[in-house]
């Protein structure tokens, strides 16, 4: 009798052991996906401002810009 508890008590420990680890694993995959996040809003944020100071170094216009969008979709759709 004492064996048959011993045992359930061991797969029990391990289940748990399992579940921790789990969590463990989880909790650190959110914290990576968080700092990529970071470093995505980061780099978007440096490209944009990039972009801005370029446009102005080159008297690029807004409506350029857009026209240029307008080209590239059309293109990407061939």
């Amino acid at each position: 009798m004492q064996e048959t508890v011993d045992v359930h008590h061991d797969a029990e420990g391990a289940v748990q052991e399992a579940i921790q680890r789990r969590l463990n694993a989880t909790s650190r995959q959110l914290e990576r996906t968080r700092r990529v996040e970071t470093v995505r809003i980061r780099q978007r944020e440096r490209l944009l401002r990039m972009l801005v100071e370029s446009m102005a170094e080159l008297g690029i216009s807004g409506a350029e810009i857009q026209a240029a969008r307008r080209a590239y979709r059309q293109a990407d759709k061939k």
